[in-house]
């Protein structure tokens, strides 16, 4: 079996700054899709999905979010 680790941090991508000053909105919505990608890797619908089509997905063992969609940089 393979592990697969993410972090993301807006501040330590470049990408990240250049849409703080174009787009801001943008990093909010960037932060809201991590949230929906971890809530349905987590879910029974994503266990069931796998079962059934034999389709392999990354199981997630555990996700904190810590948005600050005040300040979406930290």
């Amino acid at each position: 079996e393979t592990a697969f680790y993410k972090n993301i941090v807006f501040e330590h991508l470049g990408h990240a700054l250049e849409k703080l000053k174009t787009a801001p909105h943008k990093l909010i919505r960037d932060s809201k899709s991590y949230e929906v990608v971890a809530s349905f890797l987590s879910s029974k619908a994503c266990q069931d999905l796998t079962k059934k089509t034999g389709v392999c997905i990354p199981k997630c063992y555990d996700a904190q979010l810590r948005p600050d969609y005040s300040n979406p940089m930290k």
